[in-house]
């Protein structure tokens, strides 16, 4: 007994919740996964397919202790692209507009790293209309190089800007929208 009344549990026998099955295999291990077996990454996409780039800069403040830019500070410079070409294109108003996007998805893939002081580009395209959704497809390319440091899906859902519930895309959004759409043939 500790000394406030409690009483230590026995180890259990059964891993915890969320423990590895396995234990950690060094490097060369014949048991640890190869290349044939470990998920494959999406191929790492190039300018040519993107319809809109969107120039930056990066900053001081977006290096982390590691010297590379934070992952989410791209997520950043992501949402600023999008946000600017909504205010520019189809001309939504934002914050408070009879429509605005509400991100409802987002996932990104890192292929290289990003670190100040560099230029780069955030890339778009429109990867799917639909009935009240945008999924954008965007990159980010460091100015000169051909292939993506990262790729995000981002999935914006259009509501009404007062009630906050999905409505259809109005058609000036779904036109600007076609712009974006790279033919992947």
């Amino acid at each position: 007994m500790h000394s406030r009344g409690y009483v230590r549990a026995p180890p259990s026998p059964t891993p915890r919740p969320g423990a590895p099955s396995a234990p950690f295999q060094e490097p060369g291990d014949k048991n640890r996964q190869n290349e044939e077996t470990a998920p494959m990454k999406a191929p790492r996409p190039s300018r040519a397919d993107y319809a809109r780039f969107v120039p930056m800069t990066t900053r001081l403040r977006d290096n982390d202790q590691y010297m590379h830019m934070n992952n989410v500070v791209y997520y950043e410079y992501f949402d600023s692209a999008v946000n600017e070409w909504l205010m520019e294109v189809p001309r939504l108003i934002l914050p408070d507009g009879p429509c605005i996007g509400i991100v409802a998805d987002t996932q990104c893939t890192f292929y290289s790293e990003v670190k100040w002081p560099q230029r780069v580009e955030v890339a778009m395209r429109i990867d799917r209309i639909g009935n009240s959704s945008l999924t954008y497809g965007l990159g980010m390319f460091v100015e000169g190089e051909d292939l993506a440091n990262a790729a995000c899906r981002y999935v914006h859902v259009y509501t009404d800007g007062k009630i906050r519930r999905p409505e259809p895309l109005p058609d000036y959004l779904v036109a600007a929208a076609k712009t974006l759409v790279v033919d992947k043939g």
